[in-house]
């Protein structure tokens, strides 16, 4: 039988194998990874510790494991209260100001009430028993201010328990391996991600990646058919750019996978992770696309060419996200949002290809250069100071049109937008423009 006792904080080891979170190497990492999946739920957390102290409506499950004892239920409220008591190494310029304010304001009566917490301790042999309560506990709701797990916690769960997870399995590769992801991206991906619908993906996509099986999805990684156009996909799924609606849309998966229309096919029939079974079905080619050519004066190639567009690497989901808003704009409608809409692409852009190639993005006085500036001196990298001369024909167009004070992305066309009554700019001009800056765009972002 369990015990239940007041045990020091300074005792207790928090579960780097938290279901919340991917698997940590350290408490230090395990704080952070938890912080950076919810990090509003978080902060509540703690200031609710720091105003009410730490009520025991519910104790902390530990499991004993040799001289440790693990916490299996209440790993954010030990790890707040441990940032609180300054027993982690996590930074004060890293929490909130209001937090800050609070831990300094703490009283010593507040310190000593919330040293020791009331613990239900379980020993090596109730380790299962232990895993048991745990479940059951996460499966009643919210109560008591926990925060239930989430789908993908509920999904490593019951990947523990036997049960095939297929879409987890792909995303924990995807984040091992990712390069369009950044740090801070993978460990909240790894706490909260729609995985029910990378479920559904996985259970569909695998005949047209060539493979006989939902199953040989994860392990077939990274070395599958059409990796980048996966990794993406992916990506958007996380960004919840890509949902439940359009995975379910006819010929999605042909169109996001550029594949050709065709029937696919197979051994027998598919199977999904559910075990449900469905035929593979035959469909239409597509029709030739040279019969429908848009001119670059209309507004809708500036859509044609955006929804092609899949910028890679680090530190570009608020460029994604930039993306997707332009690509839903009419801009014939909405010209202007249009305008600053691409030069906080560019500027977005601009900046991260600069750290990324070491190119500086301030001048000698330390101020930020003017974003053409230091455009024309990104071109320079690229083409190695017009050394590569194939490279340098593609972006003379784009540099040129960057140039030019009344351009797309000046400053000056910009402030005449804002506050020239009478400025304005024609939906045509927008999309000849753009037509003749965007091989840059796509160059900083290959």
């Amino acid at each position: 039988m369990p015990s239940i006792k007041a045990v020091s904080l300074e005792s207790l080891d928090l579960d780097l194998n938290n279901y919340r979170v991917t698997k940590q190497k350290s408490e230090i990492a395990e704080i952070k990874a938890l912080i950076s999946a919810k990090p509003d739920k978080f902060w509540a957390l703690m200031n609710s510790l720091l105003e009410d102290g730490y009520h025991s409506t519910e104790n902390i499950i530990v499991l004993k494991e040799g001289a440790k004892k693990i916490v299996k239920e209440g790993n954010r409220r030990v790890a707040s209260l441990k940032i609180i008591l300054g027993q982690t190494r996590i930074k004060k310029s890293e929490l909130p100001s209001d937090i800050n304010e609070k831990i300094k304001n703490l009283s010593e009566k507040w310190i000593s009430e919330n040293s020791k917490i009331p613990c239900v301790i379980y020993s090596d042999s109730e380790a299962l028993v232990c895993e048991k309560v745990v479940a059951l506990t996460h499966a009643k709701g919210v109560n008591a201010g926990r925060d239930t797990w989430s789908a993908i916690a509920r999904a490593r769960y019951d990947k523990d328990q036997g049960k095939a997870e297929l879409g987890l399995d792909l995303l924990e590769k995807f984040l091992a391996k990712s390069t369009i992801v950044s740090k801070d991206q993978k460990v909240r991906w790894g706490g909260d991600y729609p995985i029910t619908v990378l479920n559904e993906v996985v259970s569909k996509i695998y005949p047209l990646l060539g493979l006989d099986s939902a199953h040989d999805v994860s392990p077939r990684y990274p070395k599958i058919k059409c990796k980048a156009k996966v990794d993406l996909l992916i990506h958007q799924i996380g960004h919840k750019v890509i949902g439940f609606k359009d995975i379910r849309t006819e010929n999605f998966f042909y169109k996001f996978l550029e594949l050709p229309v065709s029937p696919i096919k197979l051994s027998g029939s598919g199977s999904s992770s559910s075990g449900e079974k469905y035929p593979v079905k035959a469909e239409p080619s597509p029709k030739s696309t040279s019969s429908v050519a848009l001119s670059n004066s209309d507004p809708n190639s500036v859509r044609a060419i955006l929804k092609k567009f899949k910028p890679m690497g680090d530190n570009r989901e608020k460029l994604v996200a930039l993306v997707n808003e332009a690509r839903a704009l009419n801009i014939a409608k909405h010209p202007h949002a249009f305008c600053f809409l691409l030069r906080s692409m560019f500027e977005i852009s601009a900046k991260v290809y600069a750290k990324e190639r070491r190119v500086k993005i301030t001048n000698s006085k330390g101020v930020d250069k003017p974003l053409a500036t230091l455009l024309r001196e990104i071109v320079e990298k690229m083409t190695k100071n017009k050394s590569d001369r194939e490279l340098t024909r593609t972006l003379h167009g784009p540099i040129t049109e960057i140039a030019k004070s009344e351009g797309l992305l000046s400053v000056t066309s910009l402030n005449q937008l804002v506050h020239n009554t009478r400025f304005s700019i024609a939906p045509s001009d927008i999309s000849r423009l753009f037509s003749n800056i965007f091989p840059l765009l796509e160059e900083m972002n290959k």
